[in-house]
């Protein structure tokens, strides 16, 4: 669930006719601009080539990071068949078991924190295992595609999920994986 400065955030930076998950998404994009950063990151969400306005959402958020004044930093919102062609159906498998995971995970964490003893405690529980299902998904997939780089969030049980969200140095990553595949192609060659 996006915190109170996720929206503000969001609705600040929105003209409010678009719909509701843009201004969250565009939240934690202002965000994640402002957090510590190494600089060079690619924050990325699920894009669409429908008739739906999310086909517009990275565009219109790279605008909005350009109005910023944020040089360092671009969205990426790939529609799901670029997805799958990079991840491939086995690929895909392991994301759609890890949100339906996740589905569960906040299901059971909604039906319990109403009768929690100590307050935040399910939260606690709940982002240990959403930390869980993402070191599990991120293994998964680094092993089938020969270590490559993927944004990894982070999930910590202290502080609220968005509070410690942030992406790896992914440009980099993916830079020196080129690299790494280059080399190994002409060694090979």
């Amino acid at each position: 669930m996006p915190d109170e400065e996720t929206l503000a955030l969001g609705e600040a930076h929105s003209s409010g006719k678009e719909c509701h998950a843009y201004a969250v998404i565009a939240g934690d994009l202002v965000k994640f601009s402002r957090s510590e950063r190494t600089g060079g990151e690619i924050f990325y969400f699920p894009g669409s080539k429908y008739a739906c306005v999310l086909q517009q959402y990275g565009e219109s958020m790279n605008l909005l990071l350009e109005n910023l004044g944020v040089r360092d930093l671009s969205v990426l919102a790939a529609p799901d068949d670029v997805l799958g062609r990079i991840l491939g159906f086995s690929g895909l498998k392991s994301l759609w078991n890890g949100l339906v995971a996740i589905d569960m995970l906040v299901k059971a964490a909604c039906e319990i924190r109403p009768y929690e003893i100590n307050a935040g405690e399910t939260d606690r529980a709940h982002n240990a295992n959403l930390g869980d299902v993402q070191d599990a998904f991120a293994h998964k997939i680094r092993r089938d595609f020969n270590n490559i780089p993927i944004p990894t969030l982070i999930f910590s049980g202290t502080a609220t999920t968005l509070e410690k969200t942030k992406l790896e140095a992914f440009v980099y990553q993916v830079r020196q994986f080129q690299k790494k595949r280059g080399s190994a192609v002409r060694a090979a060659g």
